[in-house]
């Protein structure tokens, strides 16, 4: 994200100037706390690039179950067999850990969150749909997890 993105993100009530200047030290706080938890002295962390302006994790030293998450429903969704669609949707439903920014409650955070928790949903109900015919009792319970994940339908006890 661009540093007036993240100043608006994470310090909406702040004056943009202030909000940035808070930005430039949250950065340089988490690059000594990462050089100091990992031994590493060099690496930055947070990356700069000047071109597109933006500021992202080092994916080479850093790795996010999101990311994990939304490859694996990537792979799933590009799969040619159902065999290497269902290894990686179990992966992404392993990957899932709760809701997006759970307890934040700024707008984009809950914008997220909801995309990601229908992605899961879709994830569960693919899983289901796949295992089905051979495995009733699984695809019964991937559906049972779903619901679990839905608060919409945290009130429903089973699948019929």
């Amino acid at each position: 994200r661009a540093l007036d993105q993240l100043a608006a993100d994470l310090h909406p009530d702040t004056d943009p100037g202030v909000a940035g200047n808070r930005i430039r030290t949250d950065i340089s706080t988490i690059r000594r706390v990462l050089r100091t938890a990992t031994g590493l002295n060099e690496p930055m962390f947070v990356v700069y690039d000047a071109s597109t302006g933006r500021y992202r994790l080092d994916a080479e030293l850093i790795t996010v179950d999101l990311w994990q998450m939304l490859t694996a429903i990537e792979t799933a969704n590009t799969a040619d067999d159902d065999t290497t669609a269902l290894a990686a949707l179990r992966e992404a439903a392993g990957l899932y850990g709760g809701d997006f920014a759970d307890g934040g409650d700024q707008i984009w955070m809950t914008d997220y969150a909801t995309d990601y928790r229908h992605q899961i949903l879709a994830v569960y109900a693919r899983i289901a749909e796949v295992i089905e015919a051979d495995h009733p009792d699984q695809a019964a319970a991937a559906l049972e997890r779903a619901l679990e994940l839905d608060p919409v339908n945290e009130n429903r006890k089973s699948v019929v």
